[in-house]
C-alpha cells in the first residue's frame, strides 16, 4: 500500500469509530460499544494503515484494499448482545477459510491481530498467485 493509501486507511479507520460512536449511543445497542473499542484500536495500531474498513448488515469487515472485489480475502467481525464476538476470514465471497469465537474485549484484541496478520498475508497469496 502507498503512502496515500495509508493516510486514507488511517482516515477512514477514525471516521468509522466516530460515527459507529455515534450511532450506537442511545440506540438500544450499547453492547456494539464493542466494536466501536474495536475499531478505535484497529484507528490506534499499525493495521489501520495496512487494511480498510467497510460493512455489512450486521459484521465490521475488515479487507486490505479499496471497494468491492468479491475475489479478495476479508475478514467479518460481529458481536452477540451477549458480547461473544465471532471472527470469520473469508478468501474471497462464498468461500469461508477459519472461523474464531471468544468473550471479551481483550480476547478479541489478540484473537483479532492474529487474523489481520493471517488476511494480509491471504491477500499478498491470492495476489501472487493470480499473475
Amino acid at each position: 500500500m502507498d503512502c496515500k493509501q495509508s493516510q486514507l486507511a488511517k482516515s477512514l479507520w477514525n471516521d468509522r469509530a466516530v460515527s459507529y460512536k455515534n450511532q450506537f449511543i442511545d440506540s438500544g445497542t450499547e453492547y456494539l460499544i464493542d466494536i466501536v473499542k474495536i475499531i478505535e484500536r484497529i484507528a490506534e495500531s499499525k493495521y489501520s494503515e495496512l487494511t480498510f474498513p467497510a460493512t455489512s448488515h450486521e459484521s465490521l469487515i475488515i479487507k486490505t484494499h479499496l471497494g468491492i472485489d468479491n475475489d479478495r480475502p476479508f475478514l467479518g467481525v460481529s458481536i452477540t448482545p451477549e458480547g461473544k464476538f465471532d471472527f470469520i476470514l473469508w478468501s474471497k465471497i462464498g468461500r469461508k477459510r477459519g472461523t474464531s469465537s471468544c468473550q471479551g474485549f481483550q480476547n478479541a484484541w489478540k484473537i483479532l491481530k492474529e487474523l489481520i496478520e493471517d488476511l494480509i498475508l491471504l491477500d499478498q497469496t491470492e495476489i501472487k498467485e493470480e499473475h
